[in-house]
């Protein structure tokens, strides 16, 4: 399912412009009731804000008189995703549709059925194939949970006695229906997922303890548990006593990964953050399924990666950076806090030493406009050290033609990224010219889904993945294509 990252706009032909003045109304996407009090700026070409208006009760909105030119839209409300859209003025009044942020709610309990009061209900973002925490809240006396504000996605829910980003001496955690096969829920808009019910087994569970050896004495360490199949999920956590010895609250029998970390200068409310000497251990267990009480795990030097700057091309060169500063973020909730910076080029590639076993998140920080960083990869330390490449990009541009139309003006082209994208690839506009041509410029270079359609139609825009056509888009040249007008309907 085509996952937008922002609300998108509708320019409805409602006749012509009021004098010199833009005016509009902003509409509830999936609704279409009129939203009060949304927030319109109206930006000139040169970025200068020259108007700034609050729509009314009926959800209108009206500037001062402009000079006809070029204006950027930009409409916020809270609750709502973000908008913005380009028009030359004067022109039409404009519809403006925005999409509510989702909701997922219900009760969780435990395996007799019974609530759990203050339990931690979370959700977890699907990142391609990785998830990443996103949201947690504690539940009422009931069991009860509401989970909102949640931007366009796809989301695992899951339950806890404790925060999943790990409270000290934390203890068990699933996922709904199960971490095996969770189910993954998809919000494009103002969808609320209500009436789910999350069961956290209970039972007495199974002591995982042990000592680590090769620690130095003195220093404190830290022991988490991650579930195998979901290592973004927290098992279990403990702080290792003064001997060397660790106990973890117990867990239910199945996979899970221990990692042992330090020595620790202290704790977040995300987990243990070492000191600049640390060493880790790591096993696999089956609880359950083997002795657990009596482990021995030895401390070794942590994980290298080695993260490589290139460009895609030689407009990349161009417009990118000779130097960047790349972000490496540990993705596993093993209880240990692990996020870092080293500047790349192409000569010299970021060198990240003494990393946590685990899955890391890459990114190139602060890029300039028109520079993007293609797929931003995630790798897995899991097992061994690691060599990558960070693929830097020029923004790429649509040039487009409607074609089966005499008056192909009257149908707004609609263009929304597929998968994950930044906060201001909103699901953008064009109007075509009288010969059918339109343009998008300055976009990331990707997937993206396009569509036309008809503006009197009612309803929200995105109704079937079968009404859009995608279209791959490169970095730094003009993509071509040619788009069907949609079809009239028959009198």
């Amino acid at each position: 399912m085509l996952r937008w990252v922002a609300a998108f706009l509708l320019l409805a032909s409602m006749g012509s412009a009021d004098g010199a003045t833009l005016a509009g109304t902003v509409v509830e996407d999936h609704s279409g009731s009129e939203l009060v009090s949304a927030r319109v700026r109206v930006r000139a070409a040169s970025g200068e804000v020259v108007a700034d208006r609050d729509s009314d009760s009926s959800g209108r909105f009206e500037t001062p008189e402009l000079p006809p030119g070029s204006y950027r839209i930009e409409i916020s409300k809270r609750n709502y995703l973000g908008a913005w859209l380009r028009v030359e003025h004067p022109g039409p009044p404009v519809e403006a549709r925005l999409s509510r942020l989702g909701v997922i709610a219900g009760r969780a309990v435990d395996s007799a059925g019974k609530p759990l009061a203050k339990a931690f209900v979370f959700v977890l973002a699907a990142e391609g194939d990785a998830f990443v925490p996103a949201q947690a809240r504690r539940t009422g006396s009931d069991g009860e949970f509401r989970l909102h504000g949640l931007t366009p996605g796809r989301y695992a829910v899951g339950v806890s006695r404790a925060d999943y980003q790990y409270a000290q001496g934390s203890a068990g955690g699933v996922l709904y229906p199960s971490n095996a096969a969770p189910e993954v829920f998809e919000i494009a808009g103002g969808e609320v997922i209500d009436q789910l019910q999350v069961v956290l087994p209970s039972g007495p569970g199974v002591v995982v303890a042990g000592r680590l050896e090769g620690r130095q004495e003195g220093a404190r360490y830290v022991v988490g548990l991650t579930y195998r199949e979901q290592p973004a999920l927290g098992a279990a956590l403990s702080d290792v006593k003064p001997d060397g010895t660790f106990e973890l609250p117990p867990v239910q029998p199945g996979s899970y990964e221990l990692t042992a970390g330090g020595p620790t200068r202290g704790h977040s409310y995300r987990g243990a953050i070492l000191g600049p000497e640390r060493l880790y251990g790591r096993m696999s267990l089956e609880v359950g399924g083997q002795a657990t009480n009596d482990l021995v795990v030895e401390l070794k030097p942590g994980r290298r990666l080695a993260a490589a700057l290139e460009y895609e091309s030689p407009e990349a060169r161009s417009v990118c950076p000779a130097s960047v500063s790349v972000g490496a973020r540990l993705l596993d909730s093993s209880g240990i806090v692990m996020s870092e910076k080293k500047p790349a080029s192409e000569e010299a590639p970021a060198v990240f030493e003494k990393l946590a076993p685990g899955r890391y998140w890459l990114d190139a920080e602060r890029l300039p406009s028109g520079c993007f960083l293609l797929d931003a990869p995630w790798i897995d330390l899991s097992e061994d050290d690691a060599e990558t490449a960070l693929t830097l990009a020029a923004a790429g541009r649509i040039e487009g033609r409607l074609l089966g139309s005499d008056e192909p003006q009257r149908f707004p082209v609609a263009l929304g990224r597929q998968g994950s994208a930044e906060k201001d690839e909103s699901l953008r506009l064009a109007y075509p010219d009288a010969d059918g041509r339109f343009v998008f410029e300055a976009l990331r270079p990707g997937g993206y889904r396009i569509a036309a359609r008809r503006p009197e139609d009612n309803g929200r825009w995105v109704r079937s993945d079968e009404t859009m056509f995608e279209i791959d888009v490169a970095g730094g040249a003009a993509t071509e294509i040619d788009l069907p007008a949609p079809r009239e309907e028959a009198p």
